[in-house]
C-alpha cells in the first residue's frame, strides 16, 4: 500500500516519524510538507494553490493539515495523486469548523470512488468499509491493548494497535510493574507527558476537549484489557 502523508508543523512530523518506524514492511510512505495557504485561495483556487508543490501517486491519503484550508484542496490532491481512501485527522476543533464541510468532502469525494473518513480524535480511526483504511488500522488507530496482570500488578503490556502519533506504545512501556488499580490514572498522566497534541480546547460536537478525549480513549482500553486478568 501507498500512503501520502499531508503535514504542516510539528503535530504531522511526529505522526509520520510514527508511521515510517512502524509500518508493514510492504508498505510505502511519503510526505509533503504543506506550507500555510490562505483560506480564500484554497476555496477559490485549490489548483493555483498547490501547484509549486509536487505529490506521489498513493492508495491511502493522510492529511494532517493544521489549518482550515487543508480540507479545501482534499479534492484536487485526490485528483492529482489517484488516492482511493482518504483520512483526514482532527485534532483540533479549528482545522474543520464545521459538520457540513465533512458530509460535503465525504460526499464530492464518494463521486470519484474515494472514501473518507474523519478522524476526531485521530487515535480514534476504526476499520471502515474500505480495504486501504482497514490495512492502515491493523498497526494505527483506536488502540488495543494485551495485558497480562499477576497478583494484582501489571506484569506485561503488548500493544496490538496503537495511536499514530506514538502514544500508546509510550504509556504501554511505562504501565509495566503498577498496581492495576493506578493504571488508567498513570495513563493519563503518561499520556500528557508525552506529549499528547490534541487540542485543549472545547470542541462543541463533543462537549469536551479532543485531548480529554484521547485520554478517555486509552483509559477505556485499559479497563477493558486488564478486567480478563484482574
Amino acid at each position: 500500500m501507498k500512503i501520502l502523508i499531508l503535514i504542516q508543523r510539528n503535530y504531522g512530523e511526529r505522526i509520520a516519524q510514527q508511521v515510517k518506524a512502524r509500518k508493514l514492511p510492504e508498505w510505502s510512505v511519503d510526505v509533503v510538507k504543506l506550507p500555510s495557504i490562505e483560506y480564500s485561495k484554497a476555496l477559490d483556487s485549490p489548483e493555483e494553490a498547490l501547484e509549486e508543490i509536487s505529490f506521489s501517486n498513493c492508495d491511502l491519503l493522510l492529511s494532517l493539515g493544521e489549518q482550515p484550508s487543508v480540507p479545501l484542496l482534499i479534492p484536487a490532491i485526490v485528483h492529482r495523486t489517484g488516492a482511493k481512501a482518504v483520512i483526514i485527522a482532527v485534532d483540533n476543533p479549528d482545522w474543520v469548523p464545521g459538520r457540513g464541510l465533512e458530509e460535503q468532502l465525504i460526499n464530492e469525494l464518494k463521486e470519484k470512488n474515494t472514501s473518507c473518513y474523519f478522524a476526531k480524535p485521530l487515535c480514534s480511526l476504526k476499520p471502515q468499509n474500505d480495504p486501504f483504511i482497514n490495512e492502515f488500522t491493523t498497526v494505527f488507530g483506536l488502540p488495543i491493548l494485551e495485558i497480562t496482570v499477576k497478583d494484582g500488578f501489571i506484569e506485561d503490556v503488548k500493544v496490538r494497535r496503537g495511536s499514530p502519533c506514538g502514544s500508546t506504545w509510550f504509556v504501554a512501556h511505562k504501565l509495566s510493574g503498577i498496581p492495576v488499580s493506578q493504571a488508567k490514572y498513570d495513563a493519563a498522566i503518561q499520556l500528557s507527558n508525552y506529549p499528547c497534541l490534541a487540542s485543549t480546547k472545547i470542541d462543541h460536537s463533543l462537549k469536551d476537549s479532543i485531548m480529554h478525549m484521547a485520554c478517555h480513549i486509552l483509559q477505556k482500553e485499559i479497563e477493558r484489557a486488564v478486567l480478563p486478568n484482574d
